[in-house]
Order: structure tokens, then C-alpha cells, then sequence
């Protein structure tokens, strides 16, 4: 289905969440946390949320601020107020998809609304570089500068930025390996391998209980921009979600290089996987005597699995 841009009011407050959903029908949902300073449509949540679904994933991402008159800004907010933003989305999900399966996936400073909201309602974590307990500790590798008329701290994490009082001063309250400890689902943690926050992932990686996996991205910085280290995470993050939560639907699009798009089959669809099947079989078949071109979004091998 296309995306879709969903608002939605946030209880006793002016404010609203703005977020953009893609819904693969009977599918289990990841809902996608950004980090410090960031947005639903950073590169990362914006390219994965495709991969998502092709690989059988709703998924739903969210902005914690914004720029509408409606949203909340950013050097008003705390952690908490992110966690329950999180907590409306998570319910709102549950609603809409009959309780289908639920993973949180966040990325740097997200981690801390997942921890806070902690593992209620909740089928399996990803953690993609989380940040660390330096900014609990007043620590943050960012150089700060007090403001007294704004009562806020000017924060240079590479461009600067106004950071509200309140939001720092809640993040000194945090304990993020203790908090770890209360989500005994699935975790799956990737550590960029030449970002700054190696060590705290190994960090959260042992004090995390029950079934977990710590992946290093080689040659990855924080944001994963550098080489390959984006399609890497997406790729061993999908295998281990796949693993996990494995999805009973999955598309695939089939293409041609004269007529572009043909259509988009559902092979794991549950409730009819024999008449899918013969219908691939069918036209691949087809396309092979025609001796034309035909290109497929996963192997052909894939695609008749209950052969």
C-alpha cells in the first residue's frame, strides 16, 4: 500500500504527533524512533521504511518535534513526554492491526523514550548505535553553553542547537543499562564499528537478558553514511527481524525493461500459498518461452517455498 501521513492528537495536550505509515496487511509492524535533532524522514527511517515493506514489514515512523504550529518543539520537550508520544503511537497500532506484532526500532538518542515507555506491548527491540549513559551523567561528547535568558543550553553536536533544560536535566535521571534489563524480548543491537559508542553497545549488549545479538558494522560512523555501512545494517538487521519476527507476507515486484512495473505478487500469503504458487510458476514459466526479460525484487528460487 502507499504510504500514508497519519496525525494523531495527543491526549490532554494542543499538540499532535505527526508520523507516515506503511501498511502491509496481516504483517507485524516496526515502529522507527529517530535520534538527537533528527526527524521521521531522516535517510536512514526513510529508506528502510521501503525495505520494510518489500520484505513484508509495516512499519510506522514518527516525529518527537516539528515544525507545525501543532507539534511540539524541540526545546520545550523531555524524554518523557517522547515516551509517551511512543506509547500513543504503540496503542494506536495495536488498534489498527488487530495486535499484530510490534518491534521498536531506534536509532542514537531514541533509545531513551524506548527505555522510559519500557517493554510493555512490545515484541522485540532493535537498537541501532544507542547513545550512552554520558548523557545521563551530563558527559555527552557535545560541548554545552548555558543560556539564562532562553533557559536552555546552546549544544554544538555539529551544527549548534538549542536543547531545553528540561531535557537534559531528565536524562540525568536515566539508568540505561539497568533500564535495558527490564526488556527480556529479542534484542538485536548494531554497533557502528568506528563510531564512539562501541564500548556502550557491548554495554547494553551484557547487561541485556534473554535472546539478544550484537552485530559491529565495520567502517560504520554513527549515522552509518560512510561506504556501504547503511545497506549493511539494513541487510543484518532484516535477517535478524526475519529470524525473529518472521513476517507471513513478503512482496515482490516484477518488472521488465521495456514495460517497467507488471505487478506486485504476495508469495507468502498465508491463506493461499498453493494458488500463489501455481500462479508464479505460471507466469515464469511464460516469461521463460517468451525468452523475455524478466526481472524479479528476490530470487526466483525464493519464491516457491513450500515446494
Amino acid at each position: 500500500m502507499p504510504e500514508v501521513s497519519v496525525t494523531l492528537p495527543i491526549p490532554d495536550s494542543p499538540y499532535k504527533i505527526y508520523g507516515k505509515y506503511r501498511e502491509v496487511k496481516g504483517a507485524p509492524v516496526v515502529v522507527m524512533l529517530h535520534g538527537f535533532t533528527e526527524s521521521m524522514d531522516g535517510p536512514l527511517r526513510f529508506m528502510f521504511a521501503r525495505i520494510l515493506e518489500q520484505a513484508g514489514y509495516s512499519n510506522f515512523r514518527f516525529s518527537f518535534y516539528g515544525y507545525e504550529d501543532d507539534q511540539r518543539s524541540f526545546i520545550d520537550t523531555t524524554a518523557q513526554e517522547y515516551a509517551d508520544d511512543l506509547k500513543y503511537v504503540i496503542e494506536y497500532l495495536k488498534s489498527k492491526t488487530n495486535d499484530s506484532q510490534l518491534i521498536v526500532l531506534s536509532h542514537s538518542l531514541g533509545v531513551f523514550p524506548l527505555l522510559i515507555h519500557g517493554p510493555r506491548d512490545i515484541d522485540a527491540v532493535v537498537l541501532w548505535d544507542p547513545s550512552n549513559e554520558s548523557w545521563t551523567t551530563g558527559k555527552a561528547p557535545v560541548s554545552r553553553t548555558w543560556i539564562n535568558q532562553l533557559n536552555a543550553y546552546r549544544v554544538k553536536s555539529g551544527v549548534d542547537v538549542l536543547v531545553g533544560k528540561a531535557l537534559l536535566d531528565h536524562l540525568q535521571t536515566l539508568q540505561p543499562y539497568e533500564m535495558i534489563k527490564h526488556f527480556h524480548q529479542p534484542k538485536y543491537i548494531a554497533a557502528a564499528g568506528d563510531g564512539i559508542l562501541l564500548d556502550s553497545c557491548h554495554k547494553y549488549y551484557e547487561h541485556s537478558t534473554g535472546d539478544k545479538l550484537l552485530e559491529i558494522i565495520p567502517n560504520a560512523d554513527h549515522g552509518f553514511t560512510e561506504g556501504d555501512s547503511a545497506e549493511l545494517l539494513f541487510s543484518k538487521t532484516l535477517s535478524w527481524l526475519q529470524k525473529v519476527v518472521p513476517s507471513p507476507v513478503w512482496q515482490c515486484d516484477f518488472t521488465t525493461p521495456d514495460s517497467g512495473f507488471l505487478f506486485r505478487a504476495l508469495p507468502h500469503d498465508a491463506r493461499n500459498n498453493k494458488r500463489n504458487g501455481a500462479m508464479l510458476d505460471d507466469f515464469l514459466t511464460h516469461w521463460r518461452e517468451q525468452e523475455m526479460p524478466c526481472h524479479c525484487s528476490h530470487s526466483v528460487d525464493s519464491l516457491n517455498p513450500w515446494v
